[in-house]
């Protein structure tokens, strides 16, 4: 069996779709479709019970996964436009885990049910339940597995932790320093997003500086980068940071994918 990481990037249902979207077509003998479970965890440290998640998976058959390495994320921003609005998943065919799966979570052990959905058969804890955790405790699904379906696994991974961001500054207008952001540091197998969110007056869409950042405490925004931020006014701007943890692992003959994520407001410097 071999260990991989994949993408750092929250593995939502549209996420997925175009995780996986990448199949390729060239050669003689192209790769078939296999088994795919994704296995999520996520929190949001703004909610008013930022302790809660409710963890899923998803089981899909496809080919072409991209796949890299939170543990090396690089240190790069980029200008981006940004959108909440959320994006039409695409179709993918259902794979049967079983009945029902189990997550080990904190202590408390939570069934999950199926539905089928548009991208593939989703399981999620029953109605709107939620599981109270203590986020970096380690959580564990255990798949049953289904005749012609996804084979019988448990899989684990740690959940990522909660954020704790220090007061971003903006610089003044003509500053010619990059900005230094600070937070509690996770670890070598952890990655850190943050997204700068703003909006000029004089243009209809919201831009965002968009950094992924190896989760080691500290990073430079490039101030060249900053001139749209700096020019906004204090309104229009907002930061939100968000934790990764990526993993995965291949099977005979399928491939379970964890992805946890810890998102969390931060507050700007007055």
């Amino acid at each position: 069996m071999t260990r991989f990481v994949l993408r750092a990037t929250r593995l939502t249902a549209a996420a997925l779709a175009a995780l996986v979207a990448g199949a390729c077509s060239d050669g003689i003998d192209p790769p078939q479709p296999r088994p795919i479970a994704v296995f999520q965890v996520d929190a949001n440290g703004d909610d008013a019970t930022p302790n809660e998640t409710r963890p899923s998976v998803t089981v899909v058959r496809a080919v072409g996964l991209n796949v890299a390495d939170t543990r090396n994320p690089g240190d790069i921003c980029e200008v981006l436009t940004f959108s909440d609005q959320p994006q039409p998943p695409a179709s993918f065919s259902g794979v049967d885990a079983g009945d029902a799966l189990s997550v080990q979570l904190s202590g408390t052990t939570t069934s999950l049910v199926p539905t089928e959905e548009v991208f593939g058969r989703f399981y999620s804890p029953p109605g709107t339940a939620a599981v109270a955790f203590q986020p970096g405790d380690s959580a564990k699904v255990t798949i049953p597995g289904a005749a012609g379906g996804f084979p019988a696994t448990t899989f684990a991974l740690k959940t990522a932790e909660a954020i704790v961001f220090q007061p971003i500054a903006v610089p003044p207008q003509n500053n010619t320093a990059d900005l230094t952001v600070r937070w509690n540091a996770g670890d070598v197998n952890s990655a850190m997003l943050l997204s700068l969110r703003y909006k000029l007056a004089t243009e209809s869409v919201t831009r965002q500086v968009l950094c992924l950042m190896r989760d080691d405490g500290e990073f430079d925004i490039p101030e060249g980068r900053l001139t749209g931020w700096q020019t906004a006014s204090t309104e229009n701007r907002t930061a939100v940071a968000t934790r990764v943890r990526n993993s995965g692992l291949n099977l005979d003959g399928a491939t379970i994918f964890g992805s946890t994520t810890y998102r969390k407001t931060v507050p700007l410097a007055p």
